[in-house]
């Protein structure tokens, strides 16, 4: 079942991280005290291609059998619709299947998009006992499904210069 209004946000990345007080991800962050809600939830669109789309398969094949010029450019056109037809269909599914849903007290919402339950789970579970610890360091990786616990590093370099690149690579 999909759950997702138009309100909602898809985000897929590949790091998340737990900063103290803050989740942090490509350019945003987070309060996690604003966190209302963590769940984990089903983002497959597996829609069947509609019945009439192989109409137009039918049609084209059907004109190209005759070997009139006219048949066969009917055919191609009609061809041509269904080849469309398919690829917006395909192009239009979500690649990813599950989903790390933040709900803000705010009222904004955000997906964080992975093809693995068993990780999101892991990653909610971890954010669930970061919220009620309070203060930890923990990097969520998508990409390799592995979470780390940071440990603090004192007396490191402050950048006091300009910052290039998306916000999570910098904390």
């Amino acid at each position: 079942m999909n759950i997702l209004g138009d309100d909602e946000d898809v985000i897929k990345t590949d790091i998340l991280k737990a900063r103290g007080n803050t989740l942090v991800f490509y350019n945003t962050i987070y309060q996690i005290s604003n966190i209302s809600e963590i769940r984990t939830i089903n983002l497959s669109t597996e829609n069947s291609m509609p019945q009439f789309y192989w109409v137009f398969l039918l049609i084209g094949i059907g004109s190209l059998v005759p070997l009139e010029p006219v048949f066969i450019l009917v055919g191609l056109f009609f061809l041509g619709i269904f080849g469309m037809l398919v690829y917006n269909h395909n192009k239009n599914k979500v690649n990813e299947k599950y989903g790390l849903y933040i709900s803000l007290n705010s009222g904004r919402n955000t997906v964080i998009a992975s093809k693995e339950l068993a990780f999101v789970n892991k990653v909610a579970i971890t954010l669930h006992n970061i919220m009620n610890k309070k203060e930890a360091s923990v990097n969520f990786d998508f990409s390799n499904k592995t979470i780390n616990e940071v440990t603090a590093s004192e007396g490191s370099v402050i950048v006091s210069g300009e910052v290039s690149g998306d916000i999570a690579t910098n904390i």
